[in-house]
Parts: structure tokens; sequence; C-alpha cells
């Protein structure tokens, strides 16, 4: 859902102020907007790197250069 909503937008950078679990950098990461993402709980914030990291780490088949 986040990102059918990020493409109504030209690329750009999106601030999440309750970035939570990561979903929104996630579809930033796959969509390749810029992002930045703040949690105040460490718990949540271990979380959405742990996800940013292994979205960054996948290899897309699909998009081979």
């Amino acid at each position: 859902m986040i990102e059918d909503l990020l493409k109504c937008f030209d690329k750009g950078l999106v601030v999440d102020p309750f970035a939570g679990s990561g979903m929104t950098g996630i579809a930033c990461y796959n969509l390749l907007f810029d992002f930045i993402g703040f949690e105040l709980d460490q718990k949540y914030a271990d979380i959405a790197n742990d996800r940013l990291n292994n979205r960054a780490n996948q290899i897309d088949i699909f998009h081979l250069e």
C-alpha cells in the first residue's frame, strides 16, 4: 500500500518521523526514493535496520545488470 501511495509522487526524500518497523523505508528502497526514518523505541529501530539491511542484500533477479 505504501508503494502505491509513493508512486503518486516524483522521486525525492521521504521523512518518516515514526518509522516503526521500517515498512516505509522498504517501500522507498524498492522505488528508489531517498529515506530518513526516526524511531525512539530501540526495539523497533533494530527491526527496521535489520529489514532494510536484509532488503539491500537481496539479489533482484529481474533487474540484474
